[in-house]
């Protein structure tokens, strides 16, 4: 009966499933930027500025850093692409198993993450992961959050097969300039206003494959509240929350030269390393009100909805002057990247499983963060009555327990007692029968 208990308990605790945040922050920290900022500087904090995240592996534990990539899959360690890395020394590992140890060494050991809550703390044991076995380098995590295309597993889907959490929901929470929280195992209140979305949809002629990724085709673009002569096509936009900033179309670029034009401001954008084109406003140059004024839509047909932008979006001031936060790449003239300028604005959910995203509308991300949080307490408090439930529960398999124990230990007790009793009563009527 007391294995009993243990299975129950066993049972209930791994079942108590809450959702967990992984904190990632900036490469290169936005909020110590320069208030006098320079071209480069843009481009490295605005641009090509990625999230990290400090990832501990083996026991005792190494650190590693992870890096979150919105452009791929998977989940794994690489010397490739890592703008910070260390040695990861797998003989000094106690809890490591080595899989295979062939070109590549196929091992599995425990890692944890960076989440700013014990309550929510992420250690993972036998974690799968490979590397090859003939670099000694420095190395580093990439951690990727978009749909799957060869079916490798990704940090999520590992957790699910592990029982940590229940679903593949996930979104981005931007907590300041710096840091980002990926919040996943989140579940979706039905009480709120959503639509369901579906991903972006490419044919590879090459593989002769249908590949899906996170975003949207919008079917108008509005400049200040005017049609875009390009908005017979649809516009493709894809996510991507490491970038901050948003990547523009050559068509819009034709069309803001134009409307800048039309409004007597007559400037040509910054090449930087004939990458990128960026514009930038001079404080005091004339008809710098229309800029303040700016806004740009997205309409999305499936959703009947308009995505603004505006001054507060689209525009970065600094002591020296205005950047505008639509970037052109020279390279991808005609897709749309949206990045944390869109996420700050809208709330999406986003899961794995459907491939399908839940956008929440008319919503302030604040108000979802806090039906989180309310949700969060109305778990909680489902966990505390599991747990005070698992308290009485084993409290009652103890006193039946110790009942059942004493009643076996008392029958053999007074089992004795009543044999040696027997036993002078009868020597005592043998005596006094002779006497």
């Amino acid at each position: 009966m007391f294995n009993l208990y243990i299975i129950i308990l066993f049972y209930l605790l791994e079942h108590i499933n809450g959702y967990y945040a992984i904190k990632f922050s900036r490469n290169f920290p936005i909020e110590k930027e320069s208030t006098n900022l320079t071209l480069f500087e843009f481009i490295k904090n605005r641009v090509n500025n990625i999230y990290k995240t400090e990832i501990l592996i083996g026991e005792p534990s190494q650190k590693i850093t992870g890096f979150l990539k919105s452009d791929f899959h998977g989940f794994f360690l690489s010397n490739e692409n890592c703008p910070e890395s260390a040695f990861f020394e797998i003989e000094k590992s106690k809890s490591i198993k080595i899989i295979k140890n062939d070109t590549k060494i196929k091992f599995s050991d425990t890692i944890s993450f960076n989440t700013n809550s014990r309550n929510n703390e992420i250690i993972i044991k036998n974690y799968t992961l490979s590397i090859n076995k003939l670099i000694n380098e420095r190395l580093c995590f990439h951690i990727g959050t978009q749909l799957s295309r060869t079916g490798e597993i990704n940090l999520l889907t590992e957790l699910h097969n592990k029982k940590y959490i229940d679903n593949y929901n996930y979104y981005y929470k931007i907590s300041s300039g710096d840091d980002i929280y990926l919040f996943f195992n989140v579940s979706i209140n039905n009480n709120m206003n959503y639509k369901i979305i579906k991903p972006l949809s490419s044919y590879n002629y090459s593989t002769y494959q249908m590949y899906q990724s996170w975003g949207m085709e919008f079917e108008d673009v509005f400049l200040n509240n005017k049609t875009l002569y390009y908005a017979r096509e649809k516009s493709v936009v894809q996510f991507d929350i490491n970038l901050n900033c948003i990547i523009g179309t050559f068509y819009f670029k034709e069309s803001f030269d134009k409307f800048l034009r039309e409004n007597n401001i007559y400037i040509k954008p910054l090449n930087y390393k004939n990458q990128y084109y960026v514009y930038f406003f001079e404080k005091n140059m004339e008809g710098i009100d229309i800029i303040k004024n700016i806004n740009v839509k997205f309409y999305h047909e499936e959703t009947k909805y308009y995505f603004t932008f505006d001054y507060n979006d689209l525009i970065l001031e600094k002591s020296n002057g205005y950047y505008f936060l639509i970037v052109f790449d020279v390279k991808i003239k005609y897709k749309w990247t949206f990045g944390i300028p869109f996420f700050k604005k809208y709330k999406f959910i986003f899961n794995l499983d459907s491939k399908l995203m839940t956008f929440f509308e008319n919503t302030n991300i604040d108000n979802n963060t806090n039906n989180i949080k309310e949700q969060k307490m109305k778990e909680n408090k489902n966990i505390t009555l599991k747990i005070i439930l698992i308290i009485i529960l084993g409290f009652i398999f103890i006193v039946i327990f110790v009942l059942i124990i004493g009643i076996l230990i008392g029958k053999k007790f007074f089992g004795i007692r009543k044999t040696k009793v027997n036993e002078l009563l009868e020597l005592y009527d043998y005596n006094s029968n002779k006497k």
